[in-house]
């Protein structure tokens, strides 16, 4: 069977030419906006899904770790006061009552063997302390989980100068090291937390100690754990006799980021506010 071909001996003239119509461009314009939405979504809701399952979550209920943790928290009151920011809001903490909203950070851990035997100085850990446990190492009711970052590591001796200076001995050492905290400084924390002055980070150092020295030897199974937020009574931490340092046994997992806000109600379980989920390329490795 024979075919006929064609042949185009000239291209159509100007006129001719087919040209892209405003009504085909609008379309290619939002196909590719919904492509980029699409993406986002995806990309987002994947997120939370793969931390879901990764991860184990939960919420900073206090300002102990602030302004790293629960930096722009707020409460609000039944009848509809607000106060913003931890240095109101948990001034006026009151578990007690249940008719309080308080925003706070919704964070996953880590909470594998394999990370809690390999912490690191200044990871930010979630645990429980002795006094969460009864006699027979059980946990009680009242038990809670507390968020506190390390400072000390098994088998290492702390020191905290009168200024808030950090000092660590280790097992063979003969001499303290001076240990730079960064993470409590102003330059550090300046441009993702501005509301917090230099002169808050100079007063939360000095009141460390509150100008006393503090020394700890601490056993091979044991670690010291303090909260960011060393302003006077704002973390019940390892400076105190009542808590001390902790058991490795009493660690629950490695705070890895923080995910987005969640509302909390004394007494019941977190609502997460998927409006403040953070991109994947927004999330903070803390």
């Amino acid at each position: 069977m024979d075919y006929e071909v064609k042949t185009l001996k000239s291209l159509p003239k100007l006129n001719e030419q087919k040209t892209p119509s405003s009504k085909n461009v609008k379309e290619y314009i939002l196909r590719t906006i919904f492509v980029l939405l699409f993406t986002a979504v995806l990309s987002v809701s994947g997120q939370i899904i793969y931390d879901e399952v990764r991860y184990a979550p939960f919420i900073v209920d206090g300002e102990s770790m602030y302004p790293i943790l629960n930096y722009d928290t707020k409460v609000v009151y039944s009848d509809g006061t607000t106060y913003q920011d931890p240095a109101s809001a948990w001034t006026l903490a009151d578990f007690s009552d249940k008719s309080r909203t308080y925003t706070v950070d919704y964070c996953y851990m880590d909470t594998q063997k394999k990370t809690l035997s390999n912490l690191e100085r200044f990871d930010i850990v979630v645990t429980y302390y002795s006094t969460d446990y009864h006699l027979d190492n059980s946990l009680k009711d009242t038990a809670s989980l507390k968020v506190k970052r390390i400072v000390g590591l098994p088998g290492e001796t702390v020191k905290f100068d009168a200024d808030g200076s950090l000092y660590i001995k280790g097992k063979e050492d003969l001499d303290y090291t001076l240990v730079e905290q960064t993470f409590l400084t102003y330059d550090a924390n300046k441009d993702s937390r501005p509301a917090v002055t230099e002169k808050w980070y100079e007063a939360a150092m000095k009141e460390t100690t509150n100008g006393i020295v503090i020394e700890k030897t601490l056993e091979d199974d044991e670690y010291y754990v303090v909260g960011d937020n060393r302003r006077t009574g704002c973390s019940l931490d390892s400076r105190t006799t009542a808590v001390g340092p902790i058991k490795s046994s009493y660690l629950v997992g490695k705070a890895v980021t923080v995910a987005m806000k969640a509302e909390y109600v004394p007494g019941q379980s977190p609502k997460k506010i998927y409006k403040t989920v953070k991109m994947p390329w927004q999330l903070e490795i803390l």
